[in-house]
């Protein structure tokens, strides 16, 4: 990668700039990983002395090949950092570095890491001789782990932790459940000690109770192998390890000592603590939390007693289904891949369902459906994962926001719906406790789109397809993962070093990506828009469109305007934000394509100066269906315009259109058929998805589009 003239080059400036942006204090906000705190104590502490250093994540979590005679393997993935967000989730980036052999999970995962940390220590050691682009001589090359990515549960076993069912689970602070029957629970306080409480088992604001570090984290593993090496019986030492919350070494983070003589290079990772073990907030929110909650709206919960105000009757959950469901036809592909009947198919949601599901449709099919307590606590969630989940840069007033939504989320949580009764203990789950940790992550790791487990799961999801042998499955993988990786690295070589030569071997002519296709006309660069064919000759506009354009030039200020104007007509635009825009007549040509032409146009309206006298101008959104983009030359310069039919709603006034109407903090609006006319393309900025609810179409909320996805 590094010899290579167009990725080493990149690599290389990457990490001059995440040095440059590690040496700038304080951190101004986080825009990917090089702004977390791990990266910068490293950079301070000189473990990334040159340009030519690599930044490395590694992930891990376990699939199943097959439900019945099933094999379970857990990959370990190592993804280069130093390459563009849009890179890491490719094959070159992604490394597999090794597969648990199976048949099930491996019982000590750290057995199969060593080969990983001889390789690794060598790494932190420094290779020297490497090629790297742009440098004449050979350099030496260091490569360093910032962080391990995974599930609960496999974070748990990288750190040899008790995990979700022991008395002190905790992987970031030290709290205490309450044991009922075979299992423990979490509460802030136990169901027989009313708040307040001198009995507090954590502090809900996550400011009191006392966190982990590297050096408590090593004690505790080494008082649990003294008393295992001191010949205490096994339940003892089992004993010992609930109330540690460490089970033993671990060897990325507390190892043994005959493993710090063994990896001494890796003793940078030992020095960062649970930090370098932040939880993935994929699983987190999307495979925990999210879909607990709606359990709960959904009366699923039948074991915390009969007194549930906040369930949703199953007539009401039908009508959020077929609402939902409908949503496939008014929803972009791009905001959301399947809307399914959640009343039906919740157990089959993946996290990328349940990420739209909070971010967009949740509000919208819950609002005044269920008691508006527990409405407000389910939107102290959707606020902290709309910052949280944007790909764009965070800035620490927003950190600061997101820390306090979750800390009023966990707080209204335990005392409306959990409230202290003991029939609903199993409500307390360690991953409502995990929430609180969510903004100290953010801070050590970078913005969660850089480093949640959405590329790795995509990419064990390709391995189950390469197992051709049932019966030798694990040999059948990883001959099957070694061929693929060859064969990418034989096709990438050779097409980019000797194209002729490799096009005359195989027949085939080289792969080249191109990001505009011909006949794409660019209406600006930054923002980048463009126009994208087919489009039609240039024609004579007639009638209303004439109209229409003659109003808008003149509001505009044109000078010289034609009695005849010709236009050149397009019919999708891509935005600057990477979405795609269609049009009312090429969305109608296949009868179960999702819409895409409805858009968001920035606008501004007068309105009067309250307490005084005057108007002022006020910004405001324009919804409205583009029919099609039409490109004309006024004085001299080409102008482009999209023709907007406008919604219509009880906002319309007279002279303006296309104004929302209100429902609690949603823009929603009565139908189409507004008045027409032309808006400048660059004043739309989003494709915009709508569930028609209670007669009434309903905006959503745009996701935007993640590189890494």
């Amino acid at each position: 990668m590094l010899a290579d003239s167009e990725i080493g080059t990149d690599m290389v400036k990457a990490m001059k700039e995440a040095r440059e942006a590690a040496a700038t204090s304080p951190v101004q906000g986080l825009r990917d990983w090089f702004d977390g705190a791990t990266f910068r104590k490293l950079v301070e502490l000189g473990y990334f002395p040159s340009n030519t250093c690599i930044a490395l994540s590694i992930s891990t979590d376990g699939f199943q090949a097959w439900k019945q005679r099933g094999f379970e393997g857990w990959p370990i993935i190592a993804t280069v950092l130093n390459v563009h967000p849009s890179s890491r989730v490719q094959v070159v980036s992604q490394l597999i570095l090794g597969i648990t052999p199976g048949p099930g999970q491996p019982a000590e995962l750290d057995s199969f890491l060593h080969p990983v940390a001889e390789e690794l220590n060598d790494l932190a050691a420094g290779v020297s001789g490497v090629t790297v682009a742009g440098f004449s001589e050979p350099q030496v090359l260091r490569a360093l782990v910032v962080q391990f990515t995974g599930d609960m549960p496999a974070g748990d076993k990288l750190l040899n932790a008790i995990g979700g069912n022991g008395e002190y689970p905790g992987r970031f602070r030290i709290f205490a459940g309450v044991r009922q029957k075979h299992r423990y629970y979490y509460p802030p306080y136990a169901p027989d000690d009313p708040p307040p409480s001198k009995r507090r088992k954590f502090d809900v604001s996550g400011n009191t109770t006392p966190r982990r570090t590297a050096a408590s984290i090593a004690a505790s593993a080494a008082k649990v192998e003294d008393a295992r090496a001191a010949g205490q019986s096994k339940a003892a030492v089992r004993m010992l390890a609930q109330k540690e919350g460490i089970k033993g070494y671990s060897l990325f983070v507390s190892p043994s000592p005959e493993d710090k003589a063994r990896y001494r290079a890796l003793k940078y990772l030992w020095e960062i603590g649970p930090e370098l073990l932040p939880y993935d907030t994929m699983h987190l929110f999307f495979c925990n939390v999210v879909p607990r909650l709606w359990e709960l709206f959904a009366g699923e919960n039948e074991k915390i007693g009969d007194d549930q105000p906040w369930v949703i009757s199953k007539a009401v959950r039908e009508v959020i289904g077929r609402e939902i469901r409908a949503g496939r036809r008014t929803v972009p592909l791009n905001q959301a891949r399947s809307l399914r009947d959640i009343r039906k198919h919740s157990g089959s949601y993946k996290a990328i369902d349940w990420l739209y599901f909070l971010l967009s449709v949740g509000e919208v099919v819950l609002a005044d459906r269920i008691p508006d307590q527990f409405f407000k606590i389910f939107m102290l969630l959707c606020q902290a994962g709309s910052i949280r989940f944007q790909p764009s840069f965070v800035t620490e007033e927003e950190l600061q926001t997101v820390d306090q939504l979750l800390k009023r989320f966990c707080l209204d949580f335990y005392t409306k719906v959990y409230a202290g009764r003991e029939e609903r203990l199993r409500l307390c789950r360690p991953t409502m406790v995990a929430l609180l940790d969510v903004a100290p992550n953010l801070r050590a790791c970078g913005p969660a789109w850089s480093y949640w487990q959405f590329p790795a799961e995509r990419l064990i999801g390709t391995l189950t397809r390469l197992i051709r042998s049932r019966r030798f499955p694990y040999a059948a993988l990883t001959t099957a993962v070694s061929a693929k990786y060859s064969a990418e690295l034989v096709t990438t070589f050779a097409e980019t070093h000797v194209p002729e030569a490799w096009a005359e071997a195989t027949g085939k002519p080289v792969r080249r990506e191109s990001q505009t296709p011909a006949g794409t006309f660019s209406v600006c660069n930054e923002p980048k828009i463009d126009l994208l064919p087919p489009r039609r000759a240039a024609a004579a506009l007639v009638g209303q469109e004439l109209v229409q354009l003659k109003a808008v030039l003149e509001l505009e200020g044109a000078s010289n305007v034609p009695a005849r104007i010709f236009a050149k007509k397009y019919f999708r635009m891509r935005l600057a934000n990477g979405q795609i825009a269609g049009t009312v007549s090429s969305s109608d040509e296949a009868g179960d394509r999702r819409r895409d032409h409805l858009v968001r146009v920035r606008s501004h309206m007068r309105q009067a100066v309250r307490r005084g006298r005057g108007v002022e101008e006020v910004p405001a959104n324009v919804y409205g269906a583009v029919h099609h983009y039409a490109v004309v030359l006024i004085d001299g310069a080409p102008k482009t315009y999209a023709y907007l039919e406008c919604v219509k709603s009880s906002a319309d006034r007279h002279g303006s259109s296309g104004l929302p109407e209100k429902r609690r903090e949603t823009d929603c609006f009565t139908s189409l058929g507004g008045t027409r006319r032309y808006v400048n393309v660059t004043a739309i900025d989003a494709v915009v998805g709508t569930l028609f609810v209670r007669d009434r179409h309903v905006v959503l909320y745009t996701r935007e589009v993640f590189s890494t996805e």
